[in-house]
């Protein structure tokens, strides 16, 4: 498993950086409604949506933190 969520890991950072701003906000907003729900914990992929929603959270707080000019919402 840890080989695999690994990978999922890599596979999904990389993916993040392409997003657009407003796909990526969306996304964690998304994401919290999930984990808010009751049912989140009884779900097979809790690991890899935990990952996730790890991976586009520190997206976010990096892309806030960057000057506003350089941070094109592609």
């Amino acid at each position: 498993m840890y080989d695999f969520l690994e990978r999922y890991k890599i596979y999904y950072r990389n993916q993040v950086l392409d997003w657009s701003n407003s796909c990526l906000f969306q996304q964690e907003a998304l994401i919290s409604r999930l984990i808010d729900s009751d049912d989140y914990s009884n779900l097979l992929s809790f690991d890899e949506i935990t990952a996730l929603y790890d991976i586009i959270r520190d997206e976010c707080v990096r892309r806030v933190g960057l000057p506003h000019s350089s941070v094109p919402d592609v």
